[in-house]
């Protein structure tokens, strides 16, 4: 049985709101050096494995979206792990996924948890909308759900 969470040390928020506001929005790469480990856990499907492969999605998104910033909605904390909910916004400039730039805004959201040892972050854990992206900038066509019920039997096939 897990007893009551532990809460949270302000040097582990701290150290996640500076990644957000400082790191990510912006793409500032000294920032992502100080805050997580160099031998950080992260793994994401199609890009390299640890820290180069969070700076290639950073560099990327920030190159792909004119002022690329993030927006930290809920922060949960539990002794060493800080969970966030957070949306990204910037304007579609550069191609993303190989489509030709829109020029719209553009809205990211997700969830990322963090563990934080020594006040660093040593694993990423992050789940991002990334259809909802994809789809709003046109790499994706939106599903079209308005014909489709979920039947009466759903819960019980």
């Amino acid at each position: 049985m897990v007893g009551p969470a532990s809460g949270c040390s302000a040097a582990n928020k701290a150290l996640v709101e500076k990644l957000f506001y400082q790191g990510f929005s912006g793409g500032n790469m000294e920032v992502l050096d100080e805050v997580f480990a160099e031998d950080i856990h992260f793994e994401y499907p199609g890009v390299p494995a640890g820290l180069a492969g969070i700076k290639a999605i950073v560099q990327k998104n920030n190159a792909s979206f004119a002022g690329w910033h993030f927006t930290m909605h809920d922060t949960l904390c539990d002794g060493d792990k800080v969970t966030v909910r957070w949306s990204a916004s910037g304007k579609h400039v550069k191609s993303f996924m190989g489509e030709e730039p829109t020029n719209k805004e553009v809205e990211l959201s997700g969830i990322s948890i963090y563990l934080i040892e020594n006040n660093r972050i040593t694993a990423d854990w992050v789940m991002p909308d990334n259809l909802g992206l994809l789809t709003q900038i046109g790499a994706m066509a939106p599903a079209d759900l308005t014909s489709k019920q979920i039947s009466p039997e759903f819960l019980t096939e």
